[in-house]
């Protein structure tokens, strides 16, 4: 097994990093490439080499896991960094990602943040103005509008 201490690895994974934003097909889901096993395929015997400068025993399973892993930190890091813009009081109180490489990874912020619906929008905006509102399910906004205000 290999350590961070080993020499160039953050060099290293920089460029696996850089490889992985560079196959689309492997993150990217409103691609059709991401649906293309021989795209995936390929692109991942790409990581795979490219991987094999951090770890020579490098295999799909090894860089799935890497890839799983970084994401998994990534949005850790992107959540409290929106939970602090959300709920901070100023810009002192904003969470900035400690995170060596979160930057690195912004190619996957849309990948990693939902889009909020129609109902979830007007609910959010209602919240504002009447405090916690319990989420009633997805209805038109006239329909949430009659139950909110009876």
């Amino acid at each position: 097994m290999f350590r961070e201490e080993h020499f160039g690895f953050r060099e290293h994974l920089e460029e696996f990093i850089r490889a992985y934003r560079n196959e689309p097909c492997l993150w990217m889901t409103k691609s059709k490439d991401y649906h293309d096993r021989n795209k995936k395929d390929a692109a991942y015997g790409r990581l795979i080499e490219t991987y094999k400068a951090i770890d020579p025993h490098a295999n799909r399973e090894i860089v799935v896991k890497k890839i799983n892993n970084l994401r998994t930190t990534y949005k850790k890091e992107l959540k409290k960094q929106q939970l602090s813009q959300t709920f901070g009081a100023g810009a002192e109180e904003t969470y900035t990602p400690r995170l060596w490489y979160f930057h690195l990874l912004d190619f996957l912020y849309d990948q990693e943040t939902p889009r909020t619906s129609m109902s979830d929008a007007y609910i959010h905006s209602w919240s504002r103005h009447l405090g916690p509102v319990k989420k009633i399910g997805t209805l038109s906004p006239r329909a949430l509008e009659v139950k909110l205000l009876g």
